[in-house]
């Protein structure tokens, strides 16, 4: 009997999986393209800051400039010994660090290009295993905008 009941257990667990796995499939069109956009939202840009530990971010956190209502600078910075299209993260007066290899090129791409950021913090993580790390919400408003506004 106690087999039975696990046998049953164990293929409505398998049905369920695979009716759930199944629906994803036969979405209507119009469904998966909003789908897709819900997940893409290619304005929005979530990094963790590089170079914390080298800059004066310790000054600006203990002054009080890294809160969740401070405001945050992208500044190009071509000049840069090791990366033309470095991007440097400011609060206040305090050069905190860097936007990450990772997203550099696209990000340096839109500043040169004339798009404007609101720039959110994210999350703060003090304790880390290795170090510290500050994570921005990089929201590109022109993209944004343009986005919104109905096509004609």
């Amino acid at each position: 009997m106690k087999f039975l009941i696990a046998i049953i257990l164990i293929f409505s667990v398998i049905f369920a999986f695979w009716k759930t796995r199944n629906r994803k499939q036969t979405l209507m069109p119009i469904e998966r393209e909003l789908e897709q956009f819900k997940v893409k939202n290619s304005y929005i840009t979530n990094i963790l800051v590089s170079g914390l530990m080298h800059h004066e971010f310790d000054r600006a956190l203990s002054e009080g400039f890294v809160t969740h209502i401070s405001h945050f600078q992208l500044r190009r910075q071509p000049t840069h010994p090791s990366d033309p299209s470095a991007v440097a993260i400011y609060t206040g007066r305090f050069k905190i660090g860097y936007v990450p290899v990772r997203h550099v090129q696209k990000i340096a791409e839109e500043l040169d290009r004339g798009d404007h950021f609101g720039i959110t913090l994210s999350g703060y993580y003090p304790y880390k295993i290795i170090f510290e790390q500050l994570e921005l919400r990089l929201t590109n408003q022109t993209l944004q905008s343009s986005l919104s506004q109905p096509a004609f």
